[in-house]
């Protein structure tokens, strides 16, 4: 497919000088800035939503370059004042692009740009985080305070830690016998509560 004319049909068809009055409309660069566009009016032209993403597409396609690719992605992202919105075919085909843009990154750091971020040569070398205000360090005292008095326990484990090692462990919970005042059945645990004393079958 002839992906360089299509775009230039679109654009001819779909493309307008001045922003109309009625709809939504973003602005787009006919031949792109990474291609030497520039953004004087004769390379500037007024674009749908819909159409926008078409053209950037169909860029993608013709260029077949990571810039172009980076540009179809933004295509797929959009904030509360554009109203973009691709359809599910145009998404994969913008995280083709993206994949394919992120496999040209072929940056390393040279020892140039290692040297200058590392050591003396740091920009936080040999300074001093900054102090916490008076409120904020009475604030963790007391804090610390709390946690040493109600919390840690036992050797720094909370209570609550201890209690349900000691029922994984198989340790009894103590509960004491009692009475159902109806029927006199004696027992202990929570169904005595369940099914006696006032839930009791028997209770005239």
């Amino acid at each position: 497919m002839n992906y360089e004319k299509h775009y230039n049909l679109l654009i001819e068809k779909y493309g307008h000088s001045t922003k109309p009055n009625s709809g939504y409309y973003e602005q787009h660069h006919i031949i792109p800035k990474f291609k030497g566009g520039t953004n004087d009016k004769d390379n500037l032209v007024y674009l749908s939503a819909k159409a926008h993403i078409i053209a950037h597409h169909l860029l993608w396609k013709w260029l077949k370059c990571q810039k172009s690719a980076y540009a179809f992605w933004m295509m797929a992202k959009s904030n509360q004042n554009q109203q973009r919105r691709m359809s599910s075919r145009q998404f994969v085909e913008a995280r083709k692009a993206l994949k394919y843009a992120n496999s040209l990154r072929t940056w390393t750091p040279t020892a140039e740009w290692i040297e200058n971020r590392t050591g003396e040569n740091h920009w936080f070398y040999n300074k001093k985080r900054p102090e916490h205000s008076k409120v904020m360090k009475d604030k963790l005292k007391n804090d610390l305070e709390y946690r040493s008095k109600n919390i840690f326990l036992n050797g720094g484990i909370s209570q609550h830690v201890v209690e349900s090692n000691k029922r994984r462990k198989g340790e009894k919970r103590n509960r004491t016998e009692r009475t159902c005042v109806h029927c006199g059945l004696t027992g202990k645990g929570p169904n005595m509560t369940r099914y006696h004393f006032d839930n009791c079958k028997h209770k005239e």
